[in-house]
């Protein structure tokens, strides 16, 4: 988990809808390590298991069927948000975008891809005599309020304003090196011991997948390690390792 914690003393008010393709939204949870892209097929040899030529690779989310259980896929998601100021002590409170929660989301992406470069950064290759094990990152991040959150959804051409303690905020982002879109999620000081009961649902879930299919994820891993002994530069590794 990767966390921002933020004390905002005006409520956030998240601007939600029901998405068609929500159960797109699992190809967001992003990943590192060895490995996090699957053979689609096993394929048996008296050598073991290997790839056949033509044989393609599946993401991670894909193979551990993350549509079905992730809460990515489920749940309030907004793209909009707001906070609230005042012109003058006493006056009306109107609708104001704070550069401090658009910073929180943004640093909580650069923090994210930090962890990402710096594991594949890190990455050594093993011996050829030397076994490599099985070793996955899934990341999530947080942004953790301490002041009251609200979702807003339009209803029957009405607006309908209720508190809430979780939301899916999702914020494409653009650098110089690439675009890409982020699922973050917003969630309640109080919220967050039920938040991590979530979290580790989902992954042993996806830790039973990964020993139901170890012959598949036994082979990708050495497929791709095979991959990344023909690259001479460690720059490389992520490009190789990456979906």
């Amino acid at each position: 988990m990767i966390c921002e914690c933020e004390n905002n003393q005006q409520p956030v008010v998240f601007f939600v809808k029901e998405s068609p393709i929500a159960f797109l939204f699992h190809e967001e949870v992003k990943s590192a390590g060895i490995p996090v892209q699957f053979l689609e097929k096993e394929i048996s040899t008296k050598k073991g298991y290997k790839e056949k030529e033509g044989e393609s690779f599946i993401g991670l989310s894909d193979f551990l069927n993350f549509e079905k259980y992730h809460h990515y896929c489920h749940g309030l998601v907004s793209t909009q948000y707001c906070t609230f100021s005042r012109k003058k002590l006493k006056g009306p409170w109107i609708a104001f975008h704070s550069e401090a929660q658009h910073d929180s989301f943004t640093s909580l992406i650069l923090a994210l891809e930090s962890e990402i470069d710096e594991y594949y950064s890190d990455y050594v290759l093993p011996e050829k005599d030397e076994t490599e094990y099985v070793n996955v990152n899934i990341y999530y991040p947080v942004l953790i309020s301490q002041g009251d959150l609200y979702v807003a959804e339009i209803k029957k051409k009405e607006l309908d304003l209720k508190r809430c303690e979780h939301v899916q905020y999702r914020k494409n982002y653009f650098s110089k090196e690439k675009q890409d879109a982020y699922q973050i999620d917003v969630i309640s000081e109080s919220f967050l011991p039920k938040y991590l009961e979530i979290v580790e649902k989902e992954m042993q879930k996806a830790k039973a997948v990964f020993q139901r299919k170890k012959k598949i994820v036994q082979a990708s891993k050495e497929k791709l390690i095979e991959k990344a002994r023909k690259k001479k530069a460690k720059e490389a590794f992520r490009e190789v390792f990456e979906f």
